[in-house]
């Protein structure tokens, strides 16, 4: 894709930015399809923090709930000292 102002084909990465080569012009057009790019790149990473990281914290509440329930049924069948 050419510069609209020069024609130039070359662009390079300066502050965050795509600019030409040839004058220099920020590309504005350009911008917003390498954002959008970029989060479509890294949706399976973000689903997944979205999706396993509420499983994995149920599971850790379940088995903490379990626990304290067996350790109460325990502490119920031993014979209590007097």
């Amino acid at each position: 894709m050419a510069c609209p102002s020069c024609g130039t084909h070359l662009l390079h990465k300066r502050a965050g930015e795509l600019h030409c080569c040839g004058c220099g012009q920020p590309r504005q057009d350009l911008a917003a399809s390498l954002k959008l790019r970029n989060l479509l790149r890294h949706t399976p990473i973000l689903l997944s923090v979205l999706l396993v990281l509420p499983l994995a914290l149920s599971v850790a509440s379940l088995e903490r709930m379990r626990s304290n329930t067996e350790l109460k049924t325990r502490e119920a069948d031993l014979p209590q000292r007097e």
